[in-house]
């Protein structure tokens, strides 16, 4: 997953994530692993035009692939 895009004009961010997964990882469509924390929490962080916004996450997924 890559950053991109300005975002300045918005006034935070929502992310809802529905997939299999496993501790802190979900499954990508190709069912790779995407981890949580360094795939999209790391580029939301690196994201300029959404520092200092509110940004919600939810994830919801299995246990199992």
């Amino acid at each position: 997953m890559e950053s991109g895009g300005n975002h300045t004009d918005a006034d935070g961010f929502i992310l809802y994530v529905m997939s299999h997964g496993e501790n802190g990882y979900i499954a990508g469509m190709d069912e790779k692993k995407v981890s949580i924390v360094d795939d999209i929490v790391g580029v939301l962080g690196g994201c300029s035009s959404l520092r200092k916004k509110p940004k919600m996450l939810f994830f919801q997924a299995c246990r199992g692939m």
